[in-house]
């Protein structure tokens, strides 16, 4: 489907990626967990100024 143009282009993160990702950002991290051991919610958030 992406060769045709139809899906777009999609990079698996871990856990500790994903964190890194949003802390580089200027997000906090809240709180996460895994539920599966394929899905993980995190809770971020931004400080305000």
């Amino acid at each position: 489907m992406q060769r045709l143009g139809f899906a777009p282009h999609v990079s698996p993160l871990s856990q500790k990626g994903l964190v890194t990702l949003l802390t580089n950002a200027g997000f906090y991290i809240d709180h996460e967990w895994r539920a599966t051991r394929e899905s993980v919610f995190i809770i971020a958030g931004k400080p305000l100024i």
